[in-house]
This record gives C-alpha cells, structure tokens and sequence, in this order.
C-alpha cells in the first residue's frame, strides 16, 4: 500500500471515527423520535411482560412495521438498564457498527481497496439522512446490515465462485431477519432474491441449492408468524391483523393507485425534484449518480471474463439500487415521498459506486493481448463518465452530516424529558389523555404512564374521571395544533406546565363537541341541504370525512346548523356500516335526532345499508329564514382499528345528504 492510500485510508477512517463519536454522544442525551418511540414503547411493554405491543386507550399488539430483530433487542436494553435516553439508542448505535463493519467488510471482499471502502464507509455516513434515521428509535439502518450480511456470507474469502447451499441457507436466514426487521426490506430484499434466483437456475444442483435458500429464509419467518399468531391469541385476530397490515403496505408502497391518478412521468419528475430538494443535489446530477453507476454495475456483472463473487455482488447491488430507485420516483406515493424511505437506497447506492469506481479501475482477467489496447479505451471511457457520478457523491457528502454539524438535538426535544418527568409525578390514580394519532409517544416512553385517546371517549365518560390531564409533545405542537386546539376548545382546562417541547393541562368540564361559533349561526353561511358527495360544509361538529370518503362520517355525538323557513320535514340519505352490528352491545343502535322544540325521534340502526329518513318537524314553519340545528346522537359507533390509524375516530353511520323539506312523511 502506498503513503498516498495509507493517508487517505488514515484520514476517512478518522472521519468515519468522529462522526461515530458524534453518535455515542447523542445517544447519552437525545430522545428517540415519535415513530421510534412508538417502536420503543413495544420493546418497553415486551421487557416489563405486558406483551409485545403497547397501550393507548387499549393494547395495540405488533403496532409497528418495524420489528423483532430492532425490538427484541431493544426489549433487552431496557430489562438491563431501564428507560434512559442511552438505552434507548443504544441499539440504534449497535447496529450503526455492524453496518460500518459489513460496509468494509462487504467491499473489501470485492477487492475494493482499503483507502477506497473507507472513503464509501464515509460517504455512507455522511448521506443526508443517515444520522437522522440511523438513530432514534427508526428501523432503516439495521435492514441494511441483515441485507447486506446476507449478501457478505455469499461471497467466500477463499474460494471464489457460486456459492454452495450451505450459504445460501445462511443468506436465505440473513434476508429474512432484513425483512422481520421492517416492511421496507422487501424493496431490497426481494430483488436480492430474484437475482440470486436466477443465478441458481444456472447452476448444476438448483433445486438444492434453491430448497436451501428457501428454508433459510422461511424458517426466521415462520417462526415469527407463530410467534405473532400466539401474542394475538386467536386465529381470526391473526387474519385481522394481516387484512389491515397488507391494505397498509399496499397503501404507502403505491401498488394500491389513489383517487388522483398521475402520469408515471409526470409524478418521476415530481418525485426527482423533490428527492433534489431533499438532497441538495441538482436533479440531472441526481439522476446521472443513479443511473451511470447501476447501468455499469450491471454491464460488469453480465462481463464472464470477471470473477464471479465480484458479478454476483456487483449484479444484486445494481438491481437492487436500480428498483429501489424507480419504486421511490415512480411508484412511491407522493404524500410519502420522505427522505427517511429512500434513506436505504442512498446508502447502498454509496457502496455501490465504491465497487463500480474498483471495478472500472480493474483490467478483467483472461483479457486477449489485442484487447489490450482496447480495452483500457474503454476504460478510460468508463472512468471519464464516473466522474460526474463521484461529483455527485461528493455533493451528496457536503449535503448530509459533517464534521461541522455534528448530531445534537434541539432544546424542544430535550424538554420532553422534562414534560416527561411532570406526568410521571402526576397522582397514581390520574388519566392522561393524549389526542388521535398525536399520543406524545416520547412522554409517554419515559414517564412509563399510560395514555388515553381523548378522541375515543365521550364527554360524559372523560366528566366522570376526577383527575385528568392532557399532554402535549413537540410533535403535536408543531404539526398539529388545530389538534390541540380542537380539545382544549371542548374543555374548560388550566396550563399546568408548558415548554417548546409541548405542555401539561389540568382538564376540568369537556363538552362533546367545539361550540357552534355566532357565524355559524349566520343564515348567509348555511344551506338548507347539504349533500357531502358533492363538498364538504362547515356548520357542523362530530361529522367528517375520512381517507377520501366523499360521504361523511358521523360520531356519536354530532350536529349541524342548517336554514329554515317554510320546510316542514327532514329528510337524510345514510348508509349504515355493517361494521355497527359487530360491537361489543347486543342491541342494535339507537340514532336520535333532535331539534329544540321540533324534532325529537329516536330510530333503530337496524339494518346496514343506505336508507332515506324522513322526520317531520313538530314546530310551525315561518316565512323567515331562521338557523335550524339538528343534533344527531347515536349509543354505539363502529369498533375501532386494531392497529394504531392516524384517523381512528369514533364512528357511527355515513351521511350521505341531509336537508329540510316541505313535503312530510316517514319512511
């Protein structure tokens, strides 16, 4: 080795070093995010025995898509250590030097150079995103190390060529923990698979050496799935659960189209110009430091004159790179075109154009004398078009973390220890709300209380409680005040506590509903009729809509302003979900709607499908235009989601139009 590759090896080595140091002293002080607590909160319950899940308002068994390989051990950190900012990253940490390891590890056994695999480790930890989501409580960086670990035990030190089936069950096994891991795993690991695949169909002995891999990779799984089945208790929870989880991953992977379709060029280009935001790299630089270097990972890994460990790692990089890259522009749902899911793709892209950038340099073997000539043609024409790809690496590095902006979190965050320490000293027999999705998952990790849905309970259940709080964190604070608003507009409360990071109220009366403001009174803003299909309206309280729906939901406390002069009867088209008949009450629901003074009908929900109510109206009709209020009030709503839904409010029937009328009857 030359001094030149001693002092580089020297020098990205102690860049990979401190940005590692960085990391152990964020880890001794930084909370976990608000998705990683939620992962965080399972490994708690799973350590304390409770099960492997975690309570808001009720047990939420396997919440999350990240998964045992990440919770487990992180089950054990806290059985050891307790709940603690270091305990809580600490295997975040663990898994940040097994990837530093199988990074090295991985090229080097490809014959990248030293100097060259720490400059890619480097590059590795210095992506945007990276120190963000390698820490924190989040799922993306340990799928890489199982991936690329299953990838490592394929290519032997020694022996260079296909490997034999007792590797490949040990692979098979290594994808199958990427997977348990966390969902996302399948982008990488699926595509790993087919490679390989096709690879064994090749070769003499596939059906061995395909049954080895297989078993390899069930056996992690399906022990997991027994596991899984067992912690829910019973079969029909166990399909539950798969039903709900597989509308979720074909929801956020985009294989399920939305209600607005897009053009596939269209959302590609939308998509690059936003990973180009994200990144801080020009989308046509973008774009060429994905595309050079997963086109020649391929080329080279079809070239027969090289060896053939090196095509097999170079071809299930650049596919797997490759697919990845065309699922987050292209298919991805733009709602969830995040920096954290494309995070994994950019880290593999780094080793990728390490191996590429090695192999570009490498004359293949067994190359003909007369091809000599030609061939370093070619490669000088290789390397000419790496050199934007490297530029792109380096715009890459300069984009993401360095040694000038090590990893510290902000003071907001840190006040939620604080916010954390408040509620935990709250008397024993106290309930803590949180609200909807916002459950302050952080707080609630560290002050070991649980939380309640506030949006789960009705007034009068919450006005029987004689100590309850709602809490706040920083997630709630900054991206969802009108949540906060919403609750502490139904209830009389009192700040008890209050930081950047969130804030502690004393609640006192709650009423069901936000009061109707003097504008909503306004017959100017009202309608006499309101179909949803055809827009939402404003003047009403407990009726919404919900992923999309055009008709709108009604809670079991609802109501609407309408305007009225001369109609003398009201009139609703609802559908009645068969969901309703499945509660935990014997009888059917009772919907009661009301007018002061005019209306006052109690009806069964007896029947699920779309009916048409007419009610008349028992107060005289007037010439004048009047506000008109209906109180809608049913006794049971549908059952709510097993799994933690960012919209899980209660529910009873849909709406479809509701007005008043001048012709009475009843139907």
């Amino acid at each position: 080795m030359s001094i030149v590759a001693i002092l580089a090896s020297a020098l990205f080595g102690a860049l990979v070093a401190y940005t590692f140091v960085g990391l152990v002293r964020y880890a001794m002080v930084a909370p976990p995010s608000f998705d990683g607590a939620m992962n965080l909160n399972t490994a708690a319950s799973f350590s304390r025995g409770e099960g492997y899940g975690f309570f808001y308002d009720q047990f939420f068994s396997f919440p999350a898509q990240t998964d045992g390989p990440f919770i487990l051990p992180a089950a054990l950190a806290f059985w050891v250590g307790g709940i603690t900012p270091f305990t809580s990253q600490v295997v975040n940490l663990l898994y940040v030097v097994a990837l530093i390891c199988m990074v090295i590890a991985l090229t080097r056994r490809v014959g990248v150079p030293l100097w060259l695999a720490l400059f890619g480790m480097m590059a590795c930890v210095a992506t945007p995103g990276f120190i963000e989501y390698s820490m924190s409580g989040y799922g993306e960086i340990p799928v890489l190390v199982w991936f690329l670990a299953g990838i490592f035990v394929l290519v032997p030190r020694k022996v260079r060529g296909i490997p034999d089936r007792h590797r490949l069950f040990v692979a098979g096994l290594l994808f199958g923990m990427a997977y348990l891991t966390k969902v996302v795993a399948l982008v990488c690991v699926a595509p790993g698979m087919l490679v390989l695949a096709c690879l064994i169909f090749t070769q003499p002995n596939r059906w061995r050496r395909l049954v080895a891999f297989a078993i390899g990779f069930g056996a992690p799984v399906a022990a997991w799935e027994v596991f899984r089945l067992v912690e829910l208790g019973s079969v029909h929870a166990y399909l539950g659960w798969w039903r709900f989880q597989a509308g979720q991953i074909l929801a956020q992977s985009g294989a399920r189209p939305n209600h607005a379709a897009e053009g596939v060029i269209h959302k590609g280009v939308q998509h690059l110009s936003i990973l180009a935001d994200l990144t801080g790299v020009a989308a046509p630089m973008l774009a060429i430091c994905v595309v050079v270097p997963v086109a020649l990972g391929l080329i080279f890994a079809l070239d027969r004159r090289r060896l053939a460990h090196i095509r097999l790692v170079l071809g299930m990089l650049a596919v797997v790179v490759g697919l990845y890259f065309f699922w987050w522009i292209f298919i991805g749902p733009t709602a969830m075109a995040w920096l954290r899911r494309i995070v994994d793709g950019l880290v593999l892209l780094q080793c990728l154009i390490v191996v590429v950038l090695a192999e570009a340099w490498r004359r293949p073997d067994a190359t003909p004398e007369r091809s000599v000539a030609r061939g370093r043609g070619l490669r000088a024409v290789t390397l000419l078009a790496l050199v934007p790809v490297v530029a792109g690496q380096l715009f890459l590095i300069r984009s993401g973390e360095t040694i000038t902006h090590p990893p510290q979190p902000p003071k907001y965050a840190l006040d939620m220890f604080q916010m954390a320490d408040r509620v935990r000293a709250l008397p024993p027999d106290a309930t803590v709300f949180g609200t909807g999705w916002w459950q302050a998952p952080v707080v609630a990790l560290f002050s070991q209380r649980r939380f309640m849905n506030f949006e789960h309970w009705s007034a009068a259940r919450i006005n029987a409680l004689r100590d309850k709080y709602f809490v706040t964190d920083m997630y709630t604070e900054g991206l969802s005040q009108k949540s906060i608003r919403t609750v502490l507009d139904e209830s009389q409360h009192t700040v008890l506590f209050k930081l950047d990071g969130g804030a502690l109220y004393k609640l006192w009366d709650v009423q069901p509903y936000v009061p109707f403001a003097p504008e909503d009174s306004d017959t100017a803003n009202l309608a006499r009729e309101v179909d949803f299909s055809s827009g939402d309206y404003s003047s009403k309280r407990g009726i919404f809509k919900r992923d999309g729906d055009p008709q709108a939901w009604v809670s079991p406390d609802g109501a609407i302003m309408l305007k009225r002069s001369n109609e003398s009867s009201l009139r609703m088209v609802i559908e009645v979900p068969r969901d309703l008949f499945t509660g935990a009450a014997p009888q059917h629901a009772l919907l009661h709607a009301s007018s002061p003074g005019c209306l006052d009908q109690v009806l069964s929900l007896d029947k699920a499908g779309v009916q048409t109510l007419s009610l008349p109206l028992t107060c005289a009709a007037s010439p004048e235009v009047k506000p008109f209020r209906v109180n809608l009030t049913v006794d049971d709503h549908v059952p709510f989601v097993p799994q933690i839904d960012a919209d899980n409010r209660p529910r009873s029937f849909k709406l479809r139009s509701i007005g008043l009328i001048e012709t009475a009857g009843t139907l």
